[in-house]
């Protein structure tokens, strides 16, 4: 069974082009990046909490070995 191949090309919309804002990236596809900005208390809280988790994370899973 031969598949039937479409030849005809589509049209393309780009999104408008602007300018970009003051201290901000250019937006890629017409959507924002997600990125955020935090102060620096912020970003030492959030980084604690991680190491935290983590460090949660590895101790069980060196007792987990240590049972084996």
């Amino acid at each position: 069974m031969e598949k039937e191949v479409n030849t005809e090309l589509s049209t393309i919309v780009q999104p408008p082009v602007g300018l970009k804002p003051e201290g901000e990236e250019a937006p890629v596809n017409g959507k924002s990046s997600g990125i955020r900005d935090a102060s620096k208390e912020e970003f030492e809280k959030v980084t604690r909490k991680v190491f935290a988790l983590h460090d949660g994370l590895f101790r069980r899973l060196a007792e987990h070995d240590r049972q084996r």
